[in-house]
């Protein structure tokens, strides 16, 4: 939404609430080159690396864990179908979900997100910078 000049005219913003946004150092890569097949029963399907890849997987990870409520997993679930997987496949994932004749499940999608959250959160850790470790021995007080 984009809000007319004479909407703004008048507005008066401080200073410490005016933000820039940052430009970040990523080569987000073509989308062939962050596709990743995975098959469900013979089928390939695929997921695409997300360009914001750490916050996606930090998002994703919290409301997939084992002590997340129902309403958090089907949360994840649908988050990791729409920033995850390509529109394609998660329309076809979906028709397989809907489908009554069709075994594939809830337990299916979670353990489908599972792994390929676990995959890209391996990817995230390898493109992070390893932390200095501390120098020297272990303090030690004296009385």
């Amino acid at each position: 939404m984009t809000v007319s000049d004479e909407e703004l005219a008048g507005v008066v913003v401080a200073d410490d609430l005016v933000f820039t946004t940052t430009a970040k150092d990523s080569e987000p890569g073509d989308l062939d080159e962050r596709r990743i097949p995975f098959k469900v029963d013979g089928e390939v399907y695929y997921a695409v690396r997300p360009r914001k890849l750490a916050e996606v997987m930090t998002m994703m990870s919290r409301a997939a864990a084992r002590r997340a409520s129902v309403a958090d997993q089907v949360f994840a679930v649908m988050e990791f179908l729409d920033k995850v997987i390509t529109p394609e496949s998660a329309s076809r994932l979906m028709d397989r979900y809907d489908d009554d004749a069709d075994d594939f499940g809830v337990e299916e999608l979670m353990a489908i997100m599972e792994r390929l959250v676990a995959k890209l959160t391996d990817e995230v850790k390898g493109q992070q910078p390893a932390r200095p470790r501390a120098r020297g021995g272990r303090a030690v007080a004296r009385r």
